[in-house]
């Protein structure tokens, strides 16, 4: 199946969609769907099992810039964006139990409403780990990093209780990078747990 949208809203671009699916009467296969507007894409793949009410699925979106996408990002630029997704979750139909990892990397991202005295986080990487259970969404792992701070974390959120808790620890490995910020030079490392 191909289908081709032409939107004049948000992107301003047209749309293009290729799916192959195999649907039986006990599992639902998604060999590939590629969604495209511009030079951003989206691939998924995927399954699902009817009679363990199970999915199974990998999702990569890349985005070289941000092209059409510029409207949406609120001044953030960046160059050769790319996320991994896989989740594998059980009991879809009831709220759903299993785990969603994701890995991603932008290789140079900026922002224009920032205090330009700030240092450009250039390079990005992301690893991130959820786990979905009893009513509750686990962020086991939290790991952004980039050449001027690194944030690690974990938390937790019950789905019903509208309750949470989480950990965030910010490490500076060079405080010289802040020193126009700081209206001074300043050197040495930085830590702060929240």
């Amino acid at each position: 199946m191909v289908w081709v949208c032409s939107c004049d809203g948000l992107l301003r671009q047209p749309i293009r969609l290729e799916a192959e699916a195999l649907v039986g009467d006990r599992r639902i296969d998604l060999s590939k769907a590629v969604l495209t507007s511009g030079p951003q894409t989206v691939d998924l793949t995927g399954s699902y099992e009817r009679p363990s009410d199970r999915v199974s699925g990998s999702l990569i979106v890349r985005s070289p810039e941000p092209a059409a996408l510029a409207g949406l990002a609120s001044g953030m630029t960046w160059r050769g964006l790319r996320l991994d997704l896989k989740a594998d979750l059980a009991e879809v139909s009831r709220g759903g139990r299993g785990t969603v990892d994701v890995v991603g990397r932008v290789d140079d991202l900026s922002a224009s409403g920032l205090d330009a005295r700030l240092p450009k986080p250039g390079a990005l990487d992301l690893k991130a780990s959820v786990n979905l259970a009893d009513g509750k969404i686990l962020l086991n792992q939290l790991d952004v990093r980039s050449g001027v701070a690194t944030v690690t974390g974990s938390g937790s959120y019950g789905t019903t209780s509208g309750a949470g808790e989480g950990k965030v620890r910010l490490d500076v490995p060079d405080l010289a990078a802040f020193s126009a910020l700081g209206g001074r030079r300043l050197g040495g490392t930085a830590m702060l747990e929240v």
